[in-house]
């Protein structure tokens, strides 16, 4: 197993993370709330203001072809729900992520991607999550919610890493964003509406200008955001992941080729990328608790 370099370690973060822990936080009984995060602990405390914006895009996935796979890394993490650190192993490159208009919304940063990672031994704790985001929102319930049950052990967990992509030369990668690590979804709420994508795989020049338009999205995975070093407080820009079949979009005949680079791929590494697969929505995390069940 070979450990992360020193750099990475150090600039890299604390998760706040669903790993073993028997701490709950108390109930959250407000819809709006503002998180407060500490080393081992999250409470929330009720607020009548509305969500701050988010600070970072809707992302849309394409897998890779091939899969860079063996990578053999181990991160150490200690999270808000940690009662002691421990470590994710990074298995495999699997994704590329880059920054998406949904519905022709305005992206806030294109030059911000994701390299997404499979992650060995993850631990995956059953925890009831609640969020909302742009499709739990209703005009007449602008602060509904939503729940999940994550922690589903059949799901491998992910780590996505912010990176940088260019047709060639060296992308570098932005190192002030945040990673986040990502478990799988036990039970969720799909969502049935029509919805538009473009990114820029897109458009000129990898294609002609097309859009993916979706109909159904199934939710997959929740993500939690990185604690840097002395740091009190993440924010509550989290992520959750659905996956989709759209059956307009053809797998691209040959792959898109771009090179990207990240605090693992320091030099540029070549990838190919061969279809979309998933959407990633910001997202308004208001509380957690173990279900009875657990």
């Amino acid at each position: 197993m070979r450990n992360i370099p020193i750099v990475i370690v150090a600039t890299l973060f604390v998760i706040v993370s669903c790993a073993p822990s028997e701490s709950e936080p108390p109930p959250v009984n407000s819809s709006t709330t503002t998180a407060v995060v500490t080393n081992d602990t999250q409470t929330s405390t009720a607020s009548d203001q509305p969500d701050p914006p988010f600070t970072i895009d809707h992302f849309k996935f394409w897998e890779l072809d091939p899969s860079i796979t063996n990578l053999d890394y181990e991160v150490p993490f200690r999270g808000q729900f940690d009662d002691a650190e421990w470590s994710a192993k990074v298995a495999s490159l699997t994704h590329l992520a880059n920054p998406v208009k949904k519905n022709n919304e305005k992206i806030l940063d294109s030059k911000r991607h994701l390299l997404v990672y499979s992650l060995q031994d993850l631990p995956q704790r059953r925890r009831e999550v609640t969020f909302r985001n742009q499709f739990t929102k209703t005009p007449a319930d602008p602060n509904k919610t939503e729940t999940w049950i994550i922690g589903n052990p059949k799901v491998p967990g992910l780590l996505l890493m912010p990176a940088g992509k260019e047709r060639s030369g060296n992308p570098g990668w932005p190192d002030t964003a945040r990673p986040y690590v990502c478990y799988g979804v036990e039970r969720g709420d799909p969502v049935r509406r029509v919805i538009t994508l473009l990114d820029q795989f897109d458009k000129p020049p990898f294609q002609p200008e097309k859009p993916e338009n979706l109909t159904e999205l199934i939710p997959e995975y929740f993500c939690v955001p990185a604690l840097r070093p002395n740091e009190q407080s993440t924010g509550n820009d989290h992520l959750v992941i659905y996956k989709f079949i759209d059956t307009e979009q053809d797998e691209r005949t040959p792959p898109i080729r771009v090179v990207v680079s990240d605090r693992f791929h320091t030099s540029p590494r070549p990838v190919r990328a061969k279809k979309s697969v998933k959407l990633a929505v910001p997202s308004f995390k208001t509380g957690w608790k173990f279900p009875q069940s657990n």
